[in-house]
């Protein structure tokens, strides 16, 4: 579960640094955008530049939204993951749980009526009483 969780925790981080320096490269070409539009070059000579800058913005924006969705659609699969395991861990401990205090209940059973706790628990009284005598 731990390791789970860890594994959870790493990839968020790597997550976050990719998102980061998918901003960071985002911002760097939006600032080389911005110097082109305001060189002093006719704006026929750069045209094609900022064609081409924006064309390379669009599909990277597009890719990064793609790897968003991936990402985030692998998260969901984990967190799932991690409540199956969970929820399975949590049904096994109810289950002993349950066996320990039905075990306690004959052995308390067993003394108070003076049986052993390998005697049958359902016996009805007049059964256990004939049984006696």
């Amino acid at each position: 579960m731990a390791r789970e969780r860890s594994n959870f925790e790493n990839y968020s981080m790597c997550y976050k640094h990719v998102w980061e320096h998918a901003r960071q490269k985002l911002c760097q070409k939006e600032q080389e955008l911005d110097v082109i539009r305001r060189d002093q070059s006719p704006p026929e000579d750069k045209a094609g530049q900022i064609a081409e800058l924006s064309h390379n913005m669009i599909m990277e924006v597009t890719a990064l939204r793609a790897r968003l969705m991936d990402l985030e659609e692998e998260t969901l699969n984990l967190k799932k993951q991690i409540r199956k395991e969970v929820q399975e861990e949590y049904e096994a401990l109810v289950q002993a749980l349950f066996v320990t205090c039905l075990h306690i209940t004959v052995s308390d059973l067993g003394r108070m009526s003076g049986q052993s706790c390998g005697d049958p628990v359902y016996l009805t009284p007049a059964a256990a009483v004939q049984r006696d005598q």
